[in-house]
């Protein structure tokens, strides 16, 4: 029986020898009133509760018998205001029914109080991974601060939370054993030594993107098989998890049944899957294993989705929107053939956009299993013992300095090809970064100058392919996408108090076959901004866009006069052309007023 204190809900309902129910009074004519209990099902308890930093959502975890055997299940704590409840636990054995519900949920709702009077509050959770800034209460002042945390299997921070989701990343066996194994195996491998420091790298971009190149690296291990291109997929996911094929099935602590995934990933799935599937991560390292079982037959869009780190808006399963959760870390992928040519759009805006690694990754079969052999029984240790690191070193603001550091540091020595500046931020900043962070956290001292000269070779070879023409076109058309709230459309005003100009729709088929579906105004000082934050030098861009039909101009200078609102004069600004075959760069497709249509006169 449940006691009813001062704080109690006002009910009858209670537990009684393994039963709920609730107390009535029985009136006797004779002698004292009678209070019985009467019971109306086998009981249900509440084991625990768990509360969701991610969602703010409450989950019960609860337990009963039935016929013999103790079952625990989770339910949602909002399904106590209705009737789906009911089917939820009557599909699993539960006494329950839509005549005795209302009592049945006052129990529930009474074990809680009992809980929290006992001083059992709910367990913090969360189901993502990586950075996350939390607010908790100064034990002296009083007052709430925020404090930087990272979700590995536990939280580590200033604050108390584990992880419920579904990837298997609690620490196993030996941080020694697997270290030795890297000092030995690894280390002096050039090619291992960089996927090592792209899965430990997952940790810092997931810090510093937002400071840096708000995007994330993808690098690609191609090659036949018998290259090592698995191993190398293996020793990257054992920095934060267990790598395995397939699925794991067990049970947790309460009992109750558990399907683990690996961060050893898979590509086979859709592309909205694949993305979907990132979403909330910011610093644990993501591997996509079997490119060739990438269901879409295009991987231009995927590409620029995974490499902006931001997931679609979806339906949830009561068909509600939700708001898409970005993400910010290293994505790792594994084929035998190149990614880039599983993309029908070759433009340089995806070619910097992955490192691909067509190199041996191991000298022999034996290497190679070696390696495996530690991985899958050692591991989960690393990419955590690094944040930890971090968090007592100086946090983001020591990263950063040693980023910015190598970031200038290596434009003076680069080849000057015309993304060296980005290809350095992208990869060879972030990786060197790493480097140093992980010989401070985890003992490993890596081959740095041998690194170096293996990005120099790298860029020798593909930084001159790559048309900063084109190139730098898509990091404005990309900008303009993400800031769309900040232009005219026709006759409306943006929603943003900062201007960048005006979109106009047409259709224009050029002698080539190409088709411009419209036009983008965008003032000089946007787009001077826009190249010299990412590294490209005005002139060249310019006359590579006249070149190429990328901007309609006069013939003496690289602008138009045009109207950016209607009764404002002329005014001198980039008018950039948007054709229909650029993938992912349809800017009118975004919601920016309407599908309204406007002539425009040809250059």
């Amino acid at each position: 029986m449940f006691v009813n204190n001062s704080h109690a809900i006002a009910t009858s309902a209670g537990i009684e020898d393994g039963y709920y129910g609730y107390w009535k009074i029985v009136k006797k004519k004779d002698t004292d009133d009678e209070t019985v209990f009467v019971s109306l099902g086998k009981a249900v308890y509440v084991q625990s509760v768990t509360s969701n930093i991610e969602t703010e959502s409450v989950t019960l975890h609860l337990q009963f018998n039935y016929l013999g055997e103790e079952k625990v299940i989770k339910v949602n704590r909002k399904n106590l205001v209705g009737y789906e409840l009911i089917q939820e636990l009557s599909d699993a054995g539960a006494d329950v029914s839509k005549k005795n519900f209302d009592i049945f949920v006052d129990t529930l709702r009474l074990q809680e109080q009992d809980m929290e009077a006992n001083g059992q509050g709910s367990q913090k959770v969360y189901e993502h991974l990586g950075w996350k800034t939390m607010k908790v209460k100064d034990a002296q002042t009083g007052l709430f601060k925020k404090v930087l945390c990272y979700r590995a299997s536990e939280m580590l921070g200033d604050y108390t939370a584990r992880y419920v989701g579904n990837l298997k990343v609690t620490p196993m066996g030996s941080f020694e054993t697997w270290k030795s194994m890297v000092l030995q195996q690894v280390i002096g491998h050039i090619p291992l030594e960089i996927v090592l420091l792209a899965a430990l790298s997952a940790v810092v971009n997931g810090l510093i993107s937002s400071a840096t190149t708000h995007e994330n690296p993808i690098v690609h291990l191609c090659g036949t098989t018998g290259t090592g291109k698995s191993t190398g997929a293996f020793l990257a996911a054992s920095t934060a998890g267990e790598p395995f094929d397939g699925e794991i099935h067990t049970t947790d602590e309460n009992g109750m049944a558990v399907k683990w995934q690996s961060v050893y990933g898979s590509w086979s799935a859709t592309e909205n899957a694949v993305v979907g599937s990132c979403a909330g991560n910011r610093g644990s390292v993501i591997i996509l294993n079997e490119l060739g079982k990438l269901e879409c037959k295009d991987a231009t869009r995927i590409i620029y989705n995974l490499s902006e780190g931001t997931d679609k808006k979806r339906k949830d399963a009561n068909m509600q929107e939700y708001i898409a959760e970005g993400y910010s870390t290293t994505i790792i992928s594994v084929g035998e053939h190149s990614l880039l040519d599983r993309c029908k759009t070759q433009d340089d805006g995806l070619k910097i956009r992955v490192l691909e690694l067509n190199n041996p990754m191991t000298s022999s079969a034996q290497h190679a299993d070696n390696i495996k052999a530690v991985c899958c029984k050692h591991n989960g240790h690393a990419a955590p013992m690094l944040a930890e690191f971090i968090l007592n070193n100086g946090g983001m603001k020591h990263v950063l300095s040693i980023y910015k550091s190598y970031r200038e540091g290596l434009s003076d020595i680069w080849i000057d090809t015309p993304s060296k500046e980005r290809f350095i931020a992208k990869f060879v900043a972030l990786f060197l970064t790493t480097a140093d962070l992980a010989e401070l956290a985890l003992g490993v001292s890596f081959s740095k100058d041998a690194i170096i000269d293996f990005f120099l070779e790298y860029e020798g070879k593909h930084g001159q392919k790559r048309n900063s023409g084109m190139a730098s076109y898509q990091k404005v058309i990309e900008e303009c996408r993400k800031n769309y709230k900040k232009f005219h459309d026709l006759s409306q005003e943006p929603s943003s108090h900062e201007c960048w100009g005006r979109v106009c729709r047409r259709k224009k088929v050029l002698s080539t076959g190409r088709v411009i579906v419209g036009e983008i105004l965008v003032y000089p000082s946007v787009v001077e901004k826009i190249l010299k934050d990412d590294g490209y030098t005005k002139e060249t861009c310019v006359n590579a866009w006249k070149k190429e039909g990328l901007i309609s101009c006069d013939s003496d200078r690289p602008t138009r006069s045009r109207k950016i609102a209607s009764g404002d004069p002329t005014e001198d600004v980039f008018v950039f052309n948007v054709f229909d075959d650029e993938a992912n760069l349809d800017f009118t497709s975004q919601e920016s007023g309407g599908a309204n249509n406007e002539n425009v006169k040809s250059a």
